[in-house]
């Protein structure tokens, strides 16, 4: 737009070409190589592992997802889920910072963690349940379709799914941005869902 609208510059000399999955460094490992990795990075068997990746700034709203984890305190589902976060802490690292003081000071440390930048995202994202994209924006996110070429379902927020890269039972689920009930709806399909990756 900026280049059309603001330059001059002729449409028909523009293209928007999108992120290109990365399908050499991200792919799905065997169900051992995954057990195996799920001990590595968790040691949580017992638990449906959420993983939510992304620098800590306000547009990816992670403080939404430690707020639904307060909300979870006390019923029953809290003991079957553990959320752990993602993401270069420095860019933004009043965000950060606030995730962390909420996380403490509201107790919801035995189900969370906040870890900052990861090196090999692809172990991280075999040894996961689901991954969360809750951003209050997104384009066409690296992330997702890493997730996609590992085959791990994605619970993304609609305001995160312009691209339409999640489908509804076929590689993820959409949920309202910002609405926790309808997050947790997602949450729960994803254990008994049948995801048809090769669509």
């Amino acid at each position: 737009n900026i280049m059309i609208n603001s330059i001059g510059v002729n449409e028909r000399k523009v293209k928007l070409i999108n992120n290109i999955a990365d399908n050499d460094n991200f792919y799905p490992l065997t169900i051992n190589k995954k057990l195996e990795l799920r001990q590595k990075f968790f040691n949580k068997s017992n638990k449906q592992i959420f993983a939510v990746i992304g620098s800590y700034i306000p547009v990816k709203n992670q403080l939404f997802i430690l707020k639904t984890i307060k909300y979870l305190l006390g019923q029953t589902e809290i003991n079957s889920f553990y959320f752990s976060f993602f993401g270069d802490a420095n860019g933004f690292k009043s965000t950060y910072d606030k995730c962390l003081a909420y996380q403490k000071g509201n107790n919801i440390e035995s189900y969370s963690e906040l870890n900052t930048s990861i090196e090999n995202v692809n172990e991280l994202l075999n040894a996961i349940d689901a991954l969360i994209v809750p951003s209050l924006y997104e384009g066409s996110p690296n992330i997702v379709m890493e997730a996609i070429l590992c085959k791990i379902p994605v619970i993304i927020s609609k305001s995160a799914n312009q691209s339409k890269l999640i489908l509804n039972g076929i590689n993820g689920f959409e949920y309202d941005t910002g609405n926790m009930h309808d997050l947790l709806r997602c949450m729960k399909k994803v254990k008994t869902n049948f995801f048809d990756f090769d669509h």
